[in-house]
């Protein structure tokens, strides 16, 4: 884990995606930002970077998959919750 403290690696990938989303940034300079913040080792970089790979390369595949489930969609304020629905989709389905 990271050098001070257990991290939760899959809150930090929904942090990257919220990078990614909310302002545009590239997938990779995300990364780079959440890891060098947190300090990670290549471990929990690798598992970092898979997620937020794998959430953005199935976006619309899983965004199909949990649509129909919601009784109602999402606020706008609510994309982190969205985005943490995506990645534990991602998790069951690959």
């Amino acid at each position: 884990m990271s050098k001070s403290k257990q991290t939760n690696l899959r809150y930090l990938a929904i942090q990257i995606l919220l990078l990614l989303f909310k302002t545009g940034q590239s997938l990779n300079l995300a990364q780079a930002d959440v890891v060098q913040r947190h300090q990670l080792n290549a471990i929990d970089t690798a598992l970092a970077k898979a997620l937020s790979f794998g959430v953005v390369r199935h976006y619309f595949y899983l965004g199909g998959l949990i649509r129909p489930l919601l009784k109602k969609s999402l606020k706008t304020e609510d994309q982190d919750v969205y985005l943490a629905i995506l990645l534990g989709a991602f998790q069951l389905t690959q």
